[in-house]
Order: C-alpha cells, then structure tokens, then sequence
C-alpha cells in the first residue's frame, strides 16, 4: 500500500507541476534571471558532493554511504525484481506446463480443453448470478457487477473525508478491477481520501504537526547578566529565568532543518518544525523588493513554481542565535556582511514606502526602504495559522490563550521595568491562580504580532501599542564609549518588541520598558518529557521489568532516557543491569556535590531538564561507576590496605623520608612489610584509584584508611610512580594529593614520598573500532569514535545529554577517571590507544569548583581549567 501511495504521490506531483513554468514580464521592472543562482552558487553546490551536510557525517552514516545498502534497494530480491521489471502477462510465460502448452496453442484450441472451473468463470456470460457469486451488486441497465470496499490505509493523525470514506471497484474478465488507495484529498475522485486532523499537516508522506514561531527555540545557549557572559542563575538568584534556562526545560523545541534534493543542483531546505520548504541558495545579485517578490514569484526550482517571499515570522524561524548569520550548514550563501538585509512580504504599516527586512548579521526585524536593494531568499508551503485568542478568567484576573501555541498570557503587564526585574518579576509573579510564569523568549513575544495592523501590530485583546521585553539576551557584542575616550565592548542588550508596528530589536538591559508573562506551550507536567510532538515519559512502558537483575524501579532522565534499580552488586549501565569490572576506569571518582559555572556548591540537576545536569556527580548516584571500596588488614603487626575494587594491596605506613626516583624503585623493590616482600613502585593510574577528589582539601585519599597526612602535607602530597615520561625517559610522574593532580619531575633531581603496592598490574585499556563506537574491553565503556571543538564546559555537558548517535541516546560526559583510562603513558602525542585520537584537551564531567578537569591527550597531563575555556568533547555510554 505504501509503494501504491508513494507512486500515486509522485504522479500528482508532475501532474499539477506541468506547464507552469511561466515568465513574468513587467516593462517597468528590469529582466531577472529565472534563478541567479544557479549560475553563482548554485554551480558550487553541483561540483560538490550530491549533500555537503553528508560529506563528513558521522562514522555510523559514513559506513552506510560507502557501503551497498542503496544498491541493495535497486536491486530487490528476486521475487519482487520480477514483478517489477517484467510485465503482468509476461509472468505467466514460464507457468507450470499444462498452462505453457496453453500459451503456445492457439487461442481455440486452448479455450477447447481448459480446466472445468476455469472455463465456467471465464466464458459464463456476466451476469446478476455470476455478480452475487463473486460478492458483487447487478446493474441491469448498466450491465455492471461492482462492489464498494471500505477505505484502509490512512496514516496516522488523519481523517477520512466525508466524500471519500468508500472506493467501488468492478468485476471485469474474471476479476475485480482498481485498486484501493489512499492519498490526500484533491479535485479528483475515485479514490480513498483523507485530510490531517487539526493543527497537523500534509508533507507529503505523513500528517505531521507543524510549529508555531512562538513554539520554536531561539537556540541561544547561554546566560547573560548586565555586563556579559555568566553562569546560569539557580532559582531565586538574580538574572534567573532567562532564555536559554526554559529551553532545558523543554518549554520550546529545538529547531531541525533536513536538505532535499529532487535535483542534485537544486537543493532545499525542509524545515521540520514549520514544514515550510525553503531555497536553499540566495542570488548573488541584490533586487530592489519589487523585484525581489518577481522574482520569487516567477521562479521554477526543484520542480516547484509556488515560491514566495517569506513573512517575518517565518524567517525568524530559521534564526539560531548561537550561530553567526544563518546556518551555512544549510544556507551556504547566506550573507555575511553587517549591512545586509533579506526581504519579507511584509510592508511597514507605520510607513508605506518601507517593508520589514531580516538582518542575518543582527538578528533583527527593521523597516527598509522598497527602492533599495536588499538579498532575496524563497519559500513554499501553507504558512504557520495566525494567532488565535480567547480569553478565561478565574477570578479577579484574566489569562488569554493562544490556541496555535498553546501559550498562556497574563492579560496585564507591568510596566517600567529593566531587564534584570521584569525577569525577577514573573519568576515570582502568582496570577489567576498560577505561579509559574516567565519572562517570554523572543520567538513567544514575536508570535503575539500582527504585520497586518499597526498601533498596535497585534490582534491580542487590548494590547498596548509600546516596547516589551523578552528573557532573550542578545549576545551580540555592543559597542560603548568611554569617557576619557577609546571604546569598550558590553554584552549589555537583550531583545525586545515594539507592537505598534512589530519592529524587533535589542534594547539596553538598563532600559526600563513593559512586561507580559506567558506559562505553558510545551512545558511538560513534573516528570514528563517532550520528545518532538508531545510530553512522555518513558518509564510508563515499563522498561525495567523486563531487565535481568533488576529491582524494577524505573526513574526517567529524558524523553527517552530512564535508568532502572539493580540488585547488590549490580550497575546500571547501557541499558542493562551488569557487574562492572572493578578497574581504574570504572572507579568513581568521589565527586558527590555538583557545581555551577562560577564554582558555588549547587543541588545536584535531577533531570535532563535542569542546568548542569550530566556532571559527574549526577551519574554517580545513577550508579555507573563503582564506589572506592577499602578494607584494613593487618598481618605480621603492620597494616595494609586492601583495595576491594582492583585487588591491589597498599603499604598504610609510610617512610617520612622523601626520594629521588631510582632509589624509590629501590626501597620497594627491597621492601618486606607485613610479611610480603613482593612490593613495588605503583604506577600511576594505580596511584589515581586512590585519589578521591570529594573531599576538596588535601590530602585527597580517605584518611580513614590511608591517615599520614602529617608529614605527607608538609611534603606538599606528592608521591612517585613507576610510570616514566614517554617523551623524556629522565621524567616520571608523580601523584599529587594536594589538588589531585598528575605531573611530572626529573628523576634525578626532585625528591617525593613513596607509598609501595602489591599485587598484579592494572591493564591499559583495549580497544574495539567498530564503525561509529569504539569499545574498552577492559572497562565495557562504549566510546563516540567522533568528537567535536570548542565547547565550553556547560556546551559539552548539554552536547552529550542530547547526543543521539550510533542509534543511541544515552550518552553522556565521561567523568575524570573515565576519560584517563584512554590514557596510555607509554606513548606521545597522543598519549592514547584510541583510534584515531588527536593531542588535544577533552572535557570530563567532573567539577573543580568553578574549573572542571580536561585532559590534554599530548602526554595525558590533567588540568583544571576555566569552565569557560572551549575544548574538545567525546562522549561515552
């Protein structure tokens, strides 16, 4: 049925594109090329691969691309193959032989010695009897057997029209002719057809929901104060309730974009929130907006003659504010410079002679002259409905709802506020009996304007026609003068809207100017998650009671995150309830408080949904990792400490004496203690499985266990282990427990304290490539093979908590001990096993105040560094 309906599709599609390719002519406009593009940009696209976008996928999607699965499709197995490249007919020339001897026979001769019941069907002249026989209704006077066949087939999110909920079908030379299919409705009949229920639309191959602007994240994904970048606010702390905070709550969706190619050489952009179809390219030459709506208008372009220009609400959609410009991901000429404008169809109410235009540098709406010449980018597609309110009351105070964003707004506003108060406002504001109302975002405030009207640009019910403020920083740098001269950067703006004629822009933070709340849209309810078109949470499917050793306790991280309780001795990990192996890599690191940007001790995020959710800490009492475990022995009157977790037995009584390295080596190696004499210098990541970086003072080893701290401070905590530096055999590395950081000291020269182990090596880790993950035999770690740049701390914690990859969405941020065990110290630049491993820093998950630890995989040198500072990220599962 699908392959009926994709082809029918199909032949709709040519059949309402045919003869459409029309020129405009206008003597008063200049000639315009039917697509500038195509011999500008438009040629760079066509000598590149069929999807740049695809040309450096992912190693999951690389393999799919290179190996044979589409050839597989064009080649299908052979009873399909047959039946579609051979004719009906022809499939009965190789039949069973008493039908080939038929074949080869004349036609009388054949219809002379037929099989008895073949031959009744096939000459009984048609009639009343034959038509019941067959499950048919006789029209006499017509001389027609037909039978009506209820409609099947409809997609989901869709309803039968009331013209088309049955299909007849005739019975004709032996059988029943037509066939049941199931399009959306057009002019034509004959068919079983159906139309989207309400607020879904038809792309094409499926009802799907389309989005609202007011529903679409801005994609800002940082906090701003007064003066420029910060870490995001907690509850009830100045500046809280930004943005970017809402969208981790998922109160907006995530913009998508996929790029079509009916022709390789023309490619456009679908946007998968608003379903609107874009041009991919923009012409090089700029047109006065006359022009600019000819042009458009009177293009034919990837079999399409419907384009147009956009209206502002739509190109705002395509707008992410942490991304230069537009995306040139998708967009790949979009221009750049700060004094271009892209046209809209939308004339300046306010001044006739001006139409708003979108800046991709600014991001702003603003009023432009018709006569000058501005860039040109098209759309198809049914627009996003207009706003439609309605207003209920509960009380003494009134809400009003948007019905196309489901938003809910306060019929109030307060007035004369800045930025910094109208957030602290409606993030303590408690009205018609709710209390949690936010600052709007500025796609939520842009949904409430009507370009149509002026004074006000809105048909919300007894708006005032003045500036209003978003929870939208705007992170464009703004320039100030100084007095005593020269000039200073401030990110000091955040954005606003004028509704008296719908003009969007940023304003001072300074500023005092009015303020509407909003609730609702997509927010889900406490413990429900939006995964794209509606609130969910996984743990209603019971996912846990089908998992080995599992208690059954379910708890959901994410729309499609949860993590289920295991036994004693079990952790949860990928999915399943498993014995991790107690080796250094799978040791926690004692992290048990998280921490914000600016290194205060916050709660601990809960859920995905929350700030700084994915440090170390959250997972560790998801039980990913295995808790330190130590026992005190003592044989022989001395003590040793045994590590219940990697077997290995540790010297408790130290010398107090420092040494240099070699006669380290040599006091273990010589060493009888506890009636052992098998001791040796440990290595270094033997030395790390004892570090416990919860406790934040020195020493950073649990004391209960391993209590000389006395004179090991006033050695500054620094112990050596047998692992030489691989790029310069005169260094080794030493473990510093004031800080929990390794380094390095020449062997000769820098005197350290000892602490002597027993008991077999801990291994380096193995490592399996297989397509897009890459495997830890030795710690059972799953592995992104890929890796991105420059993301800040706060960015690669929220990279890997939305991370689907490798048909996996459970992916987070290693912590330290995680990330080291790609470590191999034997090695230089990289310092790694790993396939494919570069010498650069990566991320871990695990906090240092208002630093975090990332490791430089050069020499595998650890460091805290400024949780600010942009580095490289790999996720794990």
């Amino acid at each position: 049925m699908k392959r009926i309906l994709f082809l029918t599709l199909i032949f709709m599609l040519f059949a309402s594109c045919g003869g459409k390719n029309e020129t405009i002519s206008d003597n008063d406009i200049p000639d315009i090329p039917t697509d500038d593009s195509d011999t500008a940009s438009v040629d760079d696209t066509d000598s590149a691969p069929v999807d740049d976008a695809d040309s450096t996928p992912e190693p999951s999607d690389d393999d799919v691309d290179t190996e044979p699965t589409d050839d597989a499709d064009s080649q299908p197995e052979p009873s399909d193959n047959d039946a579609d490249s051979e004719p009906t007919d022809d499939a009965d020339s190789t039949p069973e032989p008493s039908d080939e001897d038929a074949d080869t026979e004349p036609v009388d001769d054949a219809d002379s010695t037929p099989e008895p019941s073949d031959d009744d069907v096939d000459t009984a002249p048609l009639n009343g009897e034959t038509c019941a026989e067959v499950g048919g209704t006789w029209n006499e006077e017509e001389h027609k057997c037909t039978k009506t066949v209820e409609c099947s087939g409809k997609p989901a999110n869709s309803e039968w029209s009331s013209e088309h909920t049955s299909y007849t079908m005739k019975y004709t030379d032996g059988g029943w002719t037509g066939v049941i299919v199931a399009k959306y409705i057009d002019e034509s009949d004959g068919y079983c057809g159906f139309s989207c229920i309400e607020n879904y639309f038809w792309n094409g191959s499926e009802c799907r929901m389309s989005f609202h602007l007011g529903n679409i994240c801005t994609g800002l994904t940082e906090c701003y104060n007064g003066n420029g970048l910060i870490s995001c606010p907690s509850v009830s702390e100045d500046f809280y309730g930004q943005d970017k905070q809402y969208a981790r709550r998922q109160a907006c969706i995530p913009q998508s974009f996929t790029i079509i190619q009916p022709d390789s050489s023309q490619d456009t952009v679908l946007d998968n929130r608003t379903l609107l179809e874009w041009k991919q390219t923009v012409p090089s030459t700029t047109y006065t907006w006359v022009e600019a709506k000819v042009y458009c208008e009177g293009l034919n372009y990837a079999d399409h003659s419907d384009w147009r220009l956009p209206t502002p609400q739509e190109i705002m959609a395509l707008s992410a504010l942490n991304i230069p410009n537009l995306d040139t991901e998708y967009f790949p000429n979009i221009p750049s410079s700060k004094t271009a404008q892209l046209w809209t169809s939308k004339v300046d109410k306010s001044n006739t002679d001006n139409v708003w235009a979108f800046s991709p540098y600014s991001k702003k709406i603003t009023s432009f002259p018709k006569t000058s010449y501005g860039d040109t980018i098209c759309v198809r597609g049914e627009g996003s409905p207009s706003a439609e309110f309605y207003v209920t009351t509960n009380g003494s105070e009134t809400i009003v709802k948007d019905s196309t964003t489901n938003l809910e707004w306060q019929k109030t506003y307060a007035e004369n506020k800045t930025w910094k108060d109208a957030l602290a406002y409606c993030e303590t504001l408690t009205y018609a009996g709710f209390g949690d109302w936010r600052l709007p975002n500025r796609n939520e405030l842009m949904s409430l304007i009507n370009y149509d009207k002026l004074d006000p640009a809105s048909d919300f019910p007894d708006i005032s026609s003045e500036y209003f403020w978003s929870s939208t920083p705007d992170p464009l740098p703004v320039e100030e003068s100084l007095p005593g001269g020269g000039a200073i950067r401030f990110y000091l703006n955040a954005w606003s809207i004028d509704l008296n004629n719908g003009n969007v822009s940023s304003y001072n933070k300074r500023s005092s100017i009015n303020v509407r709340c909003v609730r609702g849209g997509l927010l889900c309810e406490e413990g429900f998650f939006w995964n794209g078109s509606e609130c969910v949470n996984p743990c209603d499917l019971d996912p846990c009671s089908s998992v080995a050793n599992s208690t059954g306790l379910c708890t959901a991280y994410s729309s499609s995150d949860y993590g289920c309780g295991c036994l004693e001795g079990y952790n949860w990990r990928q999915r399943n309830c498993e014995i991790i192996p107690k080796v250094f890599g799978n040791i926690c690191t004692g992290k048990t408080s998280c921490y914000s940007d600016l290194g205060e001790e916050v709660p601990c995020p809960l859920s995905i949904k929350e700030d700084s959710f994915g440090q170390d800490a959250c997972y560790a009492t998801q039980k990913v990792c295995v808790p330190q475990s130590f026992t005190v022995q003592t044989i022989s009157n001395k003590n040793v400490v045994v590590d219940n977790n990697t077997g290995l037995i540790w010297q408790q009584t130290i010398p107090t004496d420092e040494y240099k390295w070699d006669v380290a080596v040599s006091y273990c190696n010589s060493l009888t203690y506890a009636g052992y004499d098998d001791w040796r210098l440990p290595s270094l990541n033997e030395l790390l499985t004892i570090v416990d970086y919860g406790r934040g003072e020195p020493p950073e080893m649990d004391t209960t266990y391993f209590p000389d701290s006395t004179y090991a401070q006033s050695k500054w905590y620094t112990f050596w282990s047998s692992t030489t530096v691989a790029f310069d055999t005169s260094y080794a590395w030493y473990m510093s427990f004031k800080g929990g950081r390794a380094d390095i000291n020449v062997k000769t020269d820098t005197p350290c304290l000892v602490r002597c182990v027993r008991g077999e090596s801990l291994p380096n880790s193995t490592f399996v490539n297989i397509d897009a993950i890459v495997t830890d035999t030795e710690t059972g770690l799953i592995w992104q093979k890929t890796y991105v740049s420059g993301k800040t701390w706060q960015q690669a914690l929220d990279y890997c908590e939305s991370l689907t990859y490798a048909g996996y969405s459970d992916w987070r941020l290693p912590n330290k001990n995680e990330l080291a065990s790609l470590i191999n110290y034997e090695k230089y630049s990289p310092a790694s096993d790993f396939p494919d491993m570069p010498s650069n820093s990566f991320w871990s998950s695990s906090p240092a105040g208002s630093n975090a630890w990332e490791i430089n995989f050069i020499g595998g040198e650890t460091f805290r560094s400024s949780k600010l500072r942009q580095y490289d990220v790999r996720c794990v599962r």
